[in-house]
């Protein structure tokens, strides 16, 4: 794992310097998935990593310097894609949550408040030891996890994309950390990213879905119960690998960008929130430009760093 130290300016040490460059930071083995949030109560910035091939987790504690703690590893599922940080017990204290490829699976650990987790929450009684053996099952081969209230009850949920079964799985929360069975919504081909937002302007939340071999991204509109309408899709560019939601333009309405592995670029699609198109695709961004950077800028921070706190945003009545 890299550490680049910020200049205040939106860029990253000199890289005229010879001697400047990313600091290197010890994680488990294979690396693929980060997320950044203060996971111990000190103010400090702390780092999860998912690293798929040792199938678990590394929790490294910030000392508030640039500096980490030797990592701490904690087993999850197989081959983990995808890693959250959100207070999914309603504790305060962060928690994660993994999107685990070869079980299809998610893995939950709930925080303890002091940077240190408990073993992963089991769907049944009694708790094996194996942590591959405590799933909360999605569809064929999560590789990417997010975190939102989907059904206006306060309580977080959990949505997965699914790669192999070309769909979102949506669980419910309990409140405590458990999670309800699994619902299917069908996406594109071959999802890689998933991202919640409220893009219609209805305050439920609702999912975009980077589709890596259908060149485009799927919407699916909420309903506000924890179900969602037939996908929409766009068209954004070659091999989307990754989605992030946010107002791009100042408009008060969330903006879609991708980054296209295949054609090298990101594209940003302006939302235009009509009831009947909610998303209008934009011309795609080349990744150098001084747009394009930006976008990558969000994308890095959104498509690393899960971290989801308690919603705050009032409900109608039901």
């Amino acid at each position: 794992m890299a550490v680049l130290f910020g200049n205040g300016d939106g860029t990253f040490f000199d890289p005229t310097d010879p001697l400047a460059s990313p600091i290197g930071v010890s994680v488990g083995d294979g690396p693929v998935s980060v997320a950044v949030a203060d996971l111990d109560g000190d103010t400090n910035s702390d780092i999860v990593t998912a690293n798929q091939l040792g199938s678990d987790v590394s929790v490294l504690l910030g000392n508030g310097d640039g500096s980490f703690e030797d990592p701490v590893e904690y087993g999850v599922g197989l081959s983990p894609q995808s890693v959250a940080v959100a207070d999914l017990d309603g504790d305060t204290f962060p928690d994660l949550v993994t999107a685990n490829q070869s079980s299809d699976d998610v893995s939950v650990l709930l925080g303890n408040g002091d940077g240190t987790f408990q073993a992963p929450v089991c769907s049944t009684p009694p708790e094996p030891t194996d942590p591959a053996e405590c799933p909360f099952a999605t569809g064929d081969t999560p590789v990417s996890v997010t975190v939102a209230d989907f059904d206006g009850d306060d309580v977080l949920d959990l949505a997965t994309a699914n790669r192999a079964s070309d769909d979102v799985s949506v669980l419910l929360g309990n409140g405590d950390g458990t999670f309800g069975a699994a619902m299917s919504f069908a996406v594109g081909f071959l999802p890689r990213s998933v991202a919640a937002g409220d893009v219609d302007g209805d305050t439920a939340n609702d999912l975009v879905v980077a589709n890596f071999r259908g060149d485009d991204v799927s919407v699916l509109v909420g309903n506000g119960d924890g179900t969602f309408r037939d996908a929409n899709s766009y068209v954004v560019g070659l091999g989307p690998q990754s989605v992030a939601v946010a107002d791009l333009d100042d408009d008060g309405a969330l903006d879609v960008v991708t980054a296209n592995a295949d054609a090298n670029q990101v594209a940003d699609l302006l939302n235009l929130r009509g009831a009947s198109a909610p998303v209008t695709s934009g011309a795609p961004v080349p990744l150098l430009s001084p747009l394009g950077l930006a976008l990558l800028a969000l994308l890095l921070a959104a498509a690393g760093a899960g971290v989801a706190g308690r919603p705050r945003r009032p409900r109608a009545a039901r």
